[in-house]
């Protein structure tokens, strides 16, 4: 099996196909949602991981790709040059998921890669930028 985090993005007009569920049913993806931004009629973005085999996420994949949905596979990670780091706090106060805070005791940056979603907000907000998205 392979967990895999992938992000879709649908035109306005597939907004409201339950792409999900033929993913679940036809492919034997199980998904974990971590974010979502999918309105009728609008652009739609949906952040998921995947855990299938190989060969069903290829054919998932397809199945998505000449539905009109675009596919990227989230292999970026957050780069923090730690020796140059202040602890600020600027990157937390962006980071919704939480990926990024400040510790209590020692009010130094924690960075908690697994809850990170790499939206590169994070990046924008450092005043001094040292936080990169990078593969």
């Amino acid at each position: 099996m392979n967990n895999t985090r992938l992000t879709l993005y649908f035109p306005p007009d597939l907004t409201c196909k339950a792409f999900t569920y033929d993913l679940v049913k036809e492919y034997d993806w199980k998904i974990n949602i971590i974010k979502a931004s999918i309105s009728e009629g609008q652009e739609g973005r949906l952040l998921m991981e995947v855990d299938t085999s190989s060969e069903k996420l290829k054919e998932g994949l397809e199945y998505l790709s000449n539905s009109g949905i675009e596919v990227k596979n989230l292999e970026k990670q957050v780069y923090i040059d730690r020796d140059e780091c202040i602890s600020c706090g600027a990157c937390t106060g962006v980071c919704l998921p939480g990926a990024l805070e400040m510790d209590k005791n020692t009010w130094e940056l924690v960075h908690n890669p697994e809850k990170c979603i790499v939206c590169g907000l994070c990046e924008s907000a450092c005043p001094i930028g040292i936080i990169k998205i990078g593969f």
